[in-house]
């Protein structure tokens, strides 16, 4: 009688420490794993889940670098052609009279959007001349080139999202018929990145030509 009580007990002691696993995963997953928008429904019930897919990111790093440059007082993102020939964006710091930051040897560069890697967004260094090639290369008749301005006040703001090391750049047409980008916090892991928060933490981008409020000549896709 004892071992069989012992059995028993053993084997409910077996079962209690599968289900405390369990258990102790699915938290795991939930706290470490937040569940994203592409789990929200469909529908207008879930009004405050965006459902999108950016075709480029840029880690904070990245956006700290750009906005740490002399008279920096945001960032600029073009459309713009990988060195792949798939959509991406390429972006560059810009100064308050909207034309963009030069390094130290005077000359201009930005960082073309490649891949993710681990926790970070592999960018590709372009000078000007090359800079204007990969935003050129992606200007087709039915959707033509633009920029959209964002502020360092909006880009800090979108990375302090709870879990966000990035910025997703997201496509999108206005009722106007006019394309542009939305911004969208992102948490990269594993080479992989994940939209987080919803709507409201996204920056709706105004874009150029639509908007670009002064001279077109300090956006690269409006050279002539």
């Amino acid at each position: 009688m004892a071992e069989e009580t012992k059995t028993t007990s053993s084997t409910k002691l077996i079962a209690a420490c599968s289900v405390c696993l369990l258990a102790g995963c699915a938290m795991c997953y939930y706290f470490l794993f937040p569940k994203l928008c592409p789990d929200c429904p469909d529908c207008p019930d879930c009004p405050t889940c965006p459902v999108v897919t950016p075709i480029a990111y840029f880690d904070s790093e990245d956006i700290a670098g750009m906005l740490g440059a002399t008279d920096a007082v945001g960032v600029r993102f073009y459309l713009a052609s990988s060195s792949a020939g798939v959509m991406s964006s390429l972006a560059g710091p810009y100064k308050s009279d909207g034309t963009h930051v030069a390094g130290t040897s005077g000359e201009l560069s930005f960082g073309l959007y490649e891949k993710l890697v681990d926790t970070y967004a592999d960018l590709r260094v372009l000078g000007e001349t090359d800079a204007i090639a990969a935003v050129e290369a992606a200007s087709t008749t039915s959707k033509p080139g633009w920029s959209i301005d964002a502020t360092s006040a909006s880009l800090r703001a979108i990375l302090s999202a709870t879990d966000c090391n990035g910025i997703g750049i997201v496509e999108r047409i206005t009722t106007d018929e006019a394309w542009t980008f939305d911004l969208a916090p992102v948490m990269i892991r594993d080479g992989r990145a994940l939209v987080i928060g919803g709507i409201t933490e996204m920056e709706v981008g105004l874009p150029c030509p639509m908007y670009c409020g002064r001279d077109e000549a300090v956006f690269l896709h409006r050279r002539d």
